[in-house]
């Protein structure tokens, strides 16, 4: 990239606890292959009670683009992560906002990828994001992330908006302030999705990098509890989309109990819809891993059907009973 192509970068990111995966973050972002007086770091800790303030620091006396704010005061109502952000943007002094999260490792040529990515038109770019695997449950996680990225890029194709993913996005600050800020826009524990909406609602543009570059690896859930607590937290975001997509996912959902009951009273069409519904996911999941080149997903397109409608169906059955929602310690309602 030249040099006069390098517009100033502000890097955003909300801890909270995070001293187990913070340092690795850190590490990723100093190694960007941009220069170090085109970006800067801002990063917001969000009460932390671990050594999260005392890792940090160590950066910010080692590197001089680098900013830590200890957030302690709300803003219009706003909780948590939203509240952080909305205080972390007024700071930031980039003609872009790279957003990502403390658990995530981004490839030394994120900063660039992402800009090559985007365009003048662009107000909102989504990146492209797996879960590190090391064992089966995570890599059942690591595939719905690259199916939900892959259905993301086609719609965006068509030019049909739905979200971006918060831990790795790129906004252009023209574009956020066009919406007033997370201030204006309200609590949500959905903040990348609302965000994204606010942002196309302006008028501007919206993209997708998915399988442009290596993808930004996260941490993935470690047990099913943490997992439900994540997707219900993205619940949220979903049930704001067109009624045509919800709808689609609310049938998605139904399918479990569907086919079960198609096969305790028709066996023969209940085994015949569950094994076509198999064959069409595999298919396109293999295309998927195929054109990605994750090839170390492929043992695993056996399981992820069944993975995927039980995820489904037990979200519906949760929000319906109204679970109360569990994030970074604190509890939200849903």
């Amino acid at each position: 990239m030249e040099k006069k192509e390098r517009p100033f970068i502000s890097i955003i990111i909300a801890v909270r606890n995070e001293a187990q995966v913070i340092e690795r973050c850190l590490n990723s972002l100093v190694a960007q292959e941009y220069p170090a007086d085109n970006y800067e770091i801002l990063i917001g800790n969000d009460a932390s009670t671990d050594n999260t303030e005392a890792i940090v620091n160590g950066y910010v006396g080692k590197y001089k683009n680098i900013k830590c704010f200890f957030i302690k005061d709300l803003i219009n109502g706003l909780q948590g992560k939203s509240n952080v952000l909305a205080q972390l943007t007024k700071k930031a002094k980039g003609t872009y906002i790279l957003f990502t999260d403390a658990d995530m490792q981004l490839p030394k040529n994120w900063i660039v990828n992402m800009l090559q990515c985007s365009s003048s038109k662009t107000g909102i770019l989504n990146g492209y994001s797996l879960p590190l695997v090391n064992n089966m449950f995570s890599a059942l996680q690591a595939i719905d992330w690259l199916m939900a990225q892959k259905q993301l890029q086609i719609l965006s194709k068509w030019e049909i908006p739905v979200t971006a993913m918060g831990n790795n996005m790129l906004v252009k600050k023209e574009a956020y302030d066009s919406t007033g800020g997370y201030e204006a826009l309200g609590f949500s524990v959905t903040e990348d999705f609302q965000l994204f909406r606010a942002i196309v609602n302006k008028g501007w543009g919206f993209d997708n990098a998915f399988n442009k570059s290596a993808p930004g690896l996260t941490i993935p859930e470690k047990t099913i509890s943490s997992l439900i607590s994540q997707r219900l937290r993205w619940m949220q975001g979903a049930l704001c989309l067109p009624f045509k997509i919800r709808l689609l996912l609310i049938l998605q959902a139904l399918l479990l109990p569907l086919i079960i009951v198609l096969f305790l009273f028709f066996p023969v069409i209940g085994l015949s819809v569950m094994l076509l519904r198999w064959l069409l996911i595999s298919l396109f999941l293999w295309y998927t891993i195929e054109e990605t080149k994750q090839f170390s997903f492929r043992k695993y397109i056996l399981f992820y059907d069944a993975y995927n409608l039980t995820l489904s169906f037990s979200l519906l059955v949760m929000y319906l009973f109204k679970v109360k929602l569990m994030w970074k310690e604190r509890q939200y309602h849903i």
